[in-house]
């Protein structure tokens, strides 16, 4: 490829479209819009970890030097693989765990010792640890009964928890008597009944089926919305939190990978392991042959020249992963001359009902997947047939490898 060709390739590309490699805080503050803020920028946080780290084993922090706020009223998700300390992080706040290091307040104060039923937040577990051997109103009402509230303001709180839930007239039943989604809303319903500023949330949607956990996670977030409390949820679902989340904290490894709104995650991660984790994404590895003002030319493994943006971490001859999500990827008309044009062998393809899905390799092995429109099923596709796909030089993303 040419230099003037490469120039002409990534004319179009905006300056914000491409992370290379880790970027700081104050970076990802200038790729965040307006009124987003990273973990030291809330105005008002109701929740503070500062330097917060937790070890089981010694010299193996399951949390390690966590610095993150959480804003008031805000729907936050701690998202992360299995063993990644978003559940720990969690605990810790609730009182369940205790820090090894650093400091948590709430509403400014701090709580490390103070003893979990006094800390006055809602917590709604995994599996929903409902009393079997008390009713539904008896359940809800047993928060209210610690705190020794008056047996009117009880009757009356409990029925407008279930009228919130929308589950009246399931007073008398016991958890027995319902279904999975009916004891999840209990649950929530006891956890808001006393009217805790933060509400905690483990994986609550995890023992549900598909529709029912689409559709619950609709309901929360209704929920989070009228009662303008602070909500703190945890899954490693990430299409669960891009649907619910103001903003979502990505954790690997016991650290904070990034954390930022939904659509930031995702068209921006600020490392590969964000990009990864969020979402599909197809990675091509590569090698870095020039650079000119922001302008990439990389060679990949099966020697198709590629053109990319990238950031002041990408140098000359860098060895480097490109990575595109299925969605941004085309089939190549036959002949078509455009920048990033590779030809891969179709393996598979899949109806999903709403797209399809093609499964292929590139000439280096690379496995390539593409997300296509129901309507748009290739006539090509027969395993073992040769295509071209093509992406946009905006479209990609390119970190270290």
């Amino acid at each position: 490829m040419t230099k003037t060709g490469l120039h002409v390739a990534l004319s179009c590309i905006p300056s914000a479209s491409v992370a290379a490699g880790p970027l700081s805080f104050s970076q990802q503050a200038h790729l965040r819009p307006a009124g987003e803020h990273g973990p030291a920028l809330a105005r008002d946080p109701v929740v503070r970890y500062a330097g917060v780290s937790r070890s089981f084993v010694p010299g193996l922090f399951v949390v390690d030097n966590l610095d993150l706020d959480v804003e008031r009223g805000e729907f936050i998700t701690f998202l992360g693989p299995s063993g990644s300390g978003k559940t720990t992080t969690l605990m810790l706040l609730a009182g369940f765990e205790l820090p090894d290091a650093g400091r948590i307040h709430l509403d400014g104060r701090e709580i490390q010792s103070v003893p979990p039923h006094r800390r006055n937040i809602g917590v709604v577990f995994q599996n929903y640890s409902l009393f079997p051997h008390l009713t539904i109103n008896e359940n809800i009402a047993y928060p209210l009964r610690v705190r020794r509230m008056p047996a009117a303001e009880i009757e009356d709180r409990v029925r407008r928890a279930l009228d919130m839930v929308k589950m009246s007239g399931f007073g008398t039943r016991l958890p027995s008597m319902l279904s999975g989604g009916q004891q999840q809303r209990v649950a929530l319903a006891r956890a808001l009944v006393f009217d805790p500023p933060v509400i905690l949330m483990d994986e609550p949607l995890g023992a549900l089926d598909k529709n029912l956990r689409e559709h619950m996670q609709l309901e929360i977030k209704a929920i989070h919305e009228r009662l303008g409390a602070t909500f703190i949820y945890v899954t490693h679902d990430q299409s669960e939190a891009l649907t619910m989340s103001d903003r979502i904290a990505v954790f690997d490894s016991g650290r904070l990978s990034q954390i930022a709104r939904p659509e930031t995650l995702y068209n921006n991660p600020a490392n590969l392991f964000v990009a990864d984790f969020m979402g599909d994404n197809n990675k091509i590895a590569g090698r870095v042959t020039r650079i000119e003002a922001g302008a990439a030319q990389i060679v990949a493994g099966d020697g198709t020249e590629l053109c990319c943006q990238v950031g002041p971490g990408i140098a000359q001859d860098a060895a480097v992963v490109v990575c595109i999500r299925p969605e941004r990827l085309a089939i190549a008309a036959p002949g078509e001359v455009a920048p990033n044009v590779l030809p891969v062998t179709v393996s598979k393809l899949s109806f999903l009902g709403d797209h399809y899905r093609l499964y292929a390799a590139n000439r280096a092995g690379e496995d390539v997947v593409l997300k296509l429109g129901s309507r748009n099923r290739p006539d090509d596709c027969a395993p073992g047939c040769q295509i071209a796909i093509q992406f946009s030089p905006r479209d990609c993303l390119v970190f270290p490898a």
